[in-house]
């Protein structure tokens, strides 16, 4: 067989490899997109460009009413509102109670990207909460709980006790 034929048979092999890992959610092409988040519905749920919800996988905000809750919603309104943002979806890709998506979010903060998620929790916001099959970042999300546990941010500080409660 010539290095012609075998390298076009690699190629066509590489792309079928490709389409299928992208169907069954393996490989997932993803880009930023500045418009993709339109609206911020609570610290743990975004509104998306195509009007779905979006849950952030991982984690638990108190709702929005709450003051914790208020500056959750904040937190994440500074950071994707008007910022390029992506979503990566999880290996269980909808919630089954409300039928939004399951998501991570990142973000960029100055060239630097940043899992939303993960900071929620670091900054005290939000508790780590795994859900289902949904373990990918399990372990980043929990160190990002120990981290705000040990300053005594947000939930985690003894004046915020009662509120923390709420959220278990």
């Amino acid at each position: 067989m010539s290095n012609d034929k075998r390298n076009r048979r690699l190629v066509l092999i590489l792309i079928g490899v490709i389409i299928v890992g992208s169907i069954y959610g393996v490989y997932r092409i993803v880009t930023w997109d500045p418009d993709l988040i339109v609206s911020v519905d609570q610290g743990d749920r975004v509104i998306l460009n195509s009007a779905r919800g979006a849950n952030l996988i991982g984690i638990r905000c108190l709702p929005r009413q709450s003051p914790l809750g208020e500056d959750a919603a904040a937190f994440v309104e500074a950071r994707v509102l008007d910022g390029d943002t992506r979503l990566v979806r999880g290996a269980e890709p909808t919630d089954k109670v409300t039928d939004f998506d399951w998501v991570y979010v990142y973000y960029r903060d100055k060239g630097v990207e940043r899992m939303l998620n993960a900071e929620l929790v670091r900054a005290g916001l939000a508790i780590a909460h795994p859900q289902g099959l949904n373990t990918g970042h399990r372990k980043e999300i929990k160190t990002a709980e120990d981290e705000a546990k040990a300053a005594r941010r947000g939930l985690w500080a003894p004046e915020n006790a009662d509120q923390l409660k709420a959220l278990r």
